[in-house]
């Protein structure tokens, strides 16, 4: 309740700043204009994740299954995080193997919002060289088995900071700097399980970490 009536009066702030931005004429006060947008951005980013968490740990997180297309999926997670990748010099490569299946049942909003968190937290690590995103389709056993893969060429994860890294509130201390409140990645977990699937952390082939997952899920006629 308290994450709702938070994000209300929030995303009024957030509607305000953005008119604001759009109509100043004063070039000087835009940096600060900027400053509340992304302030108020990562806290209600924060706040969402605390509302995902607290729904997750209820065991009431929502699903909202329906016919999706995973290359459109795919073609969306590339368009989105590419200026970041570009604006951090890094080679971000989004692909798909979906010629067993291309169309599946799933929740498009929660397996974006899974992407979309490991894809941040690999652009977030990674200094130099590539973000790889892959995901592949076969059938198994008259189910679509969704494999999906984030590799990174940044400085890994240790073997300490592995064991727990899928627990809330884990800030990454142990391995990479940067983290933020530590509810991305039990998010990402908690959506995988809700979806009968399993996440794992592996070591990439470019150095990095490797985050996969697999699901699966209902062909789509």
């Amino acid at each position: 309740v308290m994450s709702h009536e938070i994000r209300t009066p929030l995303n009024g702030v957030l509607g305000v700043a953005a008119l604001m931005e759009r109509e100043l004429t004063q070039t000087s006060l835009r940096p600060y204009v900027r400053t509340i947008l992304d302030s108020g951005a990562s806290l209600l980013r924060l706040l969402t994740d605390a509302l995902d968490m607290s729904r997750a740990e209820a065991g009431i997180l929502a699903l909202e299954p329906a016919p999706l297309d995973l290359d459109a999926v795919a073609a969306d997670l590339s368009a989105l995080w590419r200026p970041r990748a570009e604006e951090k010099a890094l080679r971000l490569s989004v692909t798909t193997d979906t010629a067993a299946a291309r169309w599946v049942v799933g929740d498009e909003m929660r397996l974006k919002q899974l992407l979309n968190n490991l894809i941040g937290n690999a652009l977030k690590f990674t200094q130099v060289g590539a973000v790889e995103v892959s995901l592949t389709t076969r059938l198994d056993d008259g189910r679509v088995r969704l494999d999906a893969v984030v590799d990174d060429s940044g400085p890994g994860v240790s073997e300490e900071a592995a064991v727990a890294i899928f627990e809330p509130f884990n800030t990454g201390e142990a391995g990479r700097q940067g983290a933020g409140a530590g509810l991305g990645l039990a998010i990402c977990r908690q959506i995988v399980e809700r979806m009968e699937g399993r996440l794992a952390l592996e070591r990439s082939p470019a150095g990095g970490a490797r985050f996969r997952f697999d699901l699966h899920l209902p062909l789509a006629e």
